[in-house]
């Protein structure tokens, strides 16, 4: 008799909220309450218009949130994005409960700070092309499984894309250009790669 919480709560709110502008917000959330009542049993009801309330509020609350500056010198200011990132995170704590921010928002969270993560070990230019292949490579083994084959192919592209330009800006070697390739991709597909380059 109880709501499961599952993602599939806030994929239900956000249909019906994709309305906002053409009809007003007062009419979707009273057609989201109806849908609601009409779906669940009155326990799960109740407990699912106390989460709308919540998400309702946090998502009124992300108004307040500063946004953060396109990056004006090609780098993303990754001081102001996970200030942005801990406003939004505080936010959620004052109106949902813990269960239901990691069942909205664990994935979500979870490549964020991948996302910001990766961008900091690619601006970090202290790192060889190698070292900074072989942290990329770690950091994807930190995603939850089922993110980590969503992203997998792209990622590996983008990462390899990416730091095969750096090598190629600095002139790099051969030998550091393999390396480079097995951090991210692995032997048998660092070898394709070069007689691909042959």
């Amino acid at each position: 008799g109880h709501l499961k919480i599952t993602n599939g709560i806030r994929r239900i709110f956000d249909y019906f909220l994709s309305a906002v502008g053409e009809e007003p917000v007062e009419s979707i959330l009273a057609r989201i309450r109806a849908y609601i009542r009409h779906k669940l049993p009155a326990g799960a009801a109740a407990e699912a218009e106390k989460i709308l309330d919540g998400y309702i509020a946090y998502k009124r609350g992300l108004e307040s949130v500063q946004q953060v500056a396109p990056p004006s010198n090609g780098q993303m200011d990754l001081d102001a994005v996970r200030y942005q990132m801990q406003q939004v995170q505080t936010l959620r704590t004052q109106y949902l409960s813990p269960e239901v921010i990691s069942a909205f928002f664990g994935d979500e969270d979870a490549y964020d700070r991948y996302t910001l993560a990766r961008l900091g070990i690619m601006q970090n230019k202290q790192l060889s092309a190698a070292a900074r292949a072989q942290q990329l490579a770690a950091l994807e083994q930190q995603l939850p499984v089922a993110l980590q084959e969503s992203m997998k192919a792209i990622n590996q592209y983008q990462n390899l894309q990416s730091l095969t330009e750096d090598w190629q800006a600095r002139k790099g070697t051969p030998a550091e250009l393999r390396q480079i390739r097995e951090n991210l991709v692995g032997p048998e597909a660092t070898d394709r790669l070069e007689s691909l380059d042959r």
